[in-house]
Order: structure tokens, then sequence, then C-alpha cells
């Protein structure tokens, strides 16, 4: 699972601060700025609205960062097997979260890589040469098929010592749809939040505008604009690979090839839900993924409908998924796509040419 590059994997860039009578407040955590864009008549209680969402954010990184010592997860990566350990509210909300999405996904998206990570790449992320028995050790502890989450007791067991998370491929995007909750509580209905502009939320668009005006750029030439959207009630999220790193699948534990960047739009759908199917298609079974793991997501329960933005988990899904199809292949992106209509894909492939790299930009959904 990649991990978020913010130099160059921005979701959008922004011509927010045009947008008359938007106030922007700024903060940092999590490694990166978050910003909130707001449009409303009183200033001063835009502002205390702004640092409520602020103090949230410095509660959840508390609580799911691994380098934050005593956090949940922290403790968590400390576990001995067949321990129950009790969980804060949003540790066991995120990794329910992350736990969905990885059956969904067929196990592109992996927030205990940890280990294969240690295992596949030096510090500096280049990539090292592993023996069959380090990468066999790293292997049997990558799988969030090896996190057990007992719903009814808010607890968390791991059934093989030395499970390692990390939630950084998700954290920014949960940390933004749990502000946006705590706005619409303050009755902030036109605003925008993103997370170091990698993990971007829109709630009500800025009075008499279609939407919050954004840009995607190109990851290498920022000067290049791929898209302009204008975005409202929608997520959009951001990952991408800096030159001289590499990614890594954690369903083959091998290094992924040919990608450069990848984005991810979510809206609201009424009608159609994230759902986990434990099927096997031919299609999944073409690609080789090496792992199989539909048998075991019957239990896992998908009941997100993202119906509004401050109610959902729109955010964090489009933070997850941004990062899954950095390693997942275009055809299973189209096959996401398909399934989930309200998901938009879009990813910067580079092709070898006898003349160099081709730069390509595939797009998967319907984008407007």
């Amino acid at each position: 699972m990649p991990e978020k590059q913010q130099d160059n994997s921005s979701a959008a860039q922004s011509g927010i601060g045009a947008v008359p009578g938007a106030l922007r407040y700024s903060h940092e955590a999590m490694a990166t700025t978050y910003e909130i864009f707001i449009v409303h008549k009183d200033s001063d209680y835009a502002e205390q609205a702004a640092w409520a969402a602020f103090d949230e954010l410095d509660r959840l990184e508390q609580e799911l960062s691994r380098f934050v010592e005593n956090s949940d997860i922290s403790r968590l990566n400390g576990l001995p097997p067949n321990q129950p350990l009790l969980l804060g509210p949003d540790a066991f909300d995120c990794l329910r979260l992350a736990q969905q999405i990885y059956y969904e996904t067929n196990g592109a998206f992996d927030v205990t890589i940890g280990s294969l990570m240690a295992c596949l790449l030096n510090k500096d992320k280049s990539l090292r040469n592993p023996t069959q028995e380090e990468l066999k050790f790293a292997r049997e502890r990558t799988g969030l098929h090896l996190v057990v989450l007992d719903e009814s007791e808010f607890t968390v067991q791991v059934v093989q010592e030395g499970v390692q998370v990390d939630l950084g491929g998700i954290g920014k995007g949960y940390a933004v749809d749990r502000m946006a909750a705590l706005l619409r509580e303050w009755s902030i209905d036109a605003a925008l939040i993103h997370g170091g502009a990698s993990s971007v939320l829109a709630l009500d668009g800025p009075p008499g505008a279609e939407g919050w005006p954004i840009t995607i750029s190109d990851p290498d030439n920022r000067k290049d604009t791929l898209m302009r959207i204008k975005l409202k009630n929608q997520a959009l999220s951001g990952s991408g690979l800096e030159k001289g790193r590499h990614i890594i699948d954690p369903r083959t534990a091998k290094p992924v090839e040919n990608k450069v960047a990848s984005w991810v739009l979510i809206e609201p759908d009424a009608d159609t839900k994230l759902k986990v199917e434990a099927s096997n298609t031919a299609d999944q079974a073409g690609d080789q993924t090496g792992l199989d793991i539909t048998s075991a997501a019957a239990h896992i329960k998908t009941d997100l409908t993202p119906t509004a933005v401050g109610s959902h988990y729109l955010a964090t899904w489009a933070d997850a998924l941004s990062t899954a199809f950095m390693v997942m292949s275009p055809r299973q992106i189209k096959q996401f796509c398909r399934k989930h209509k309200y998901v938009k894909g879009m990813v910067a492939l580079e092709e070898k040419e006898a003349a160099g790299k081709k730069r390509i930009i595939v797009k998967f959904g319907e984008w407007v």
C-alpha cells in the first residue's frame, strides 16, 4: 500500500482563495497542513467552529497515530496474539472501515503492510533484496484478516504476533469526515476541508456557485491541468509516488510498476451501497493477485450508504481507494467503478517507449 506523498500526489490545487467571502483557517496535524474554508455571515462564529474542528483533529491524531506513544494503534502494534484490547470508538471505527475496504478491494488496501514494507524497502524507500525467510516472515504478518474486531465489546485481537497497523492511508480522510460532521453540528453548511490537499471534502458550495473550484494538476508539472471541477457534497483524494521511491502491492509482495498517481472522486448516492460481495469473478481470477480473501468476507458488515456529506464516510473511502488504485490493475479499477457508480477513478500511467516514457491518463467512471 503506497504512502501519501504530499509533494506530488495532491488531490487538487484550487482557486478557493478567490471565492468571495471565503474564510480560511489552517492547522498542522498528522504531518501535514489541514485547511478549512467557510462562507458564513458571522466570521467570529465560523472561526469558533473551525477551531472546534481542529481540536477534534488533534484528538483523533492522539488516538490513531502509530507514532504517538500509548495511542490505541501503538498499543495494538505491540499486542500479543489472541489477547483482546479495548479500543476507543474512533480507533475501532477506523479499523472497521479499513477492514471493509480491505475486503472490498480484495486486499489492495491493507493497513497491516508495515512488516512487508520494512522487509522490501530500505529506509530511503529504495528496494532491497530480502531472503526468502525474511519475505515469508513478513507475509505471514500482513493482511487485515489477521485482525479480529468484536463489535459487541469494542475490542480487537490479532491472530499472529508482529502485525503492524498504520492508518496513514485512511486516517486523513477519516479525520476530514469527522471534522465535517462537527461543522454540520455547528450549522456550518458552505465549507470545504482538506488534509494536505490530498484528502478533500466539500460540503455545500458557496452561495450562488456551482461548487468549490478545484483543479487537478499533472503530478510532475503543476502547470499542466488535467481537470477542473466544482466540488459540492463530494470527496476527492489523490495518492502518488515520489521519484526514486517504490510502492508495494500487499497482495503479491512485489513492487508496482508504471503507476505514477491516482485520484478518486466520490459523491453521495441514495440508491447504492458499498457492499461486500463474497464471490470471485472471472476478472479477479484473471488478474492473478495471489490472494483469495473472499471466503472470509461474509462476516464483515458494510452498512455505508453515502447519502449526505458530514454524516457518512465519503472522504475516508476516497482516501483509502486512491491508495488502493495505486496498486490495482486498470481492469480491477474499471470493475470497481462499474460496481460502485458513485466512485470515479483516474490514474496516471507511464509506458516505456524507445524514445523514453510516455504518460497516459486513464479515467474510470463518469467524470463530468
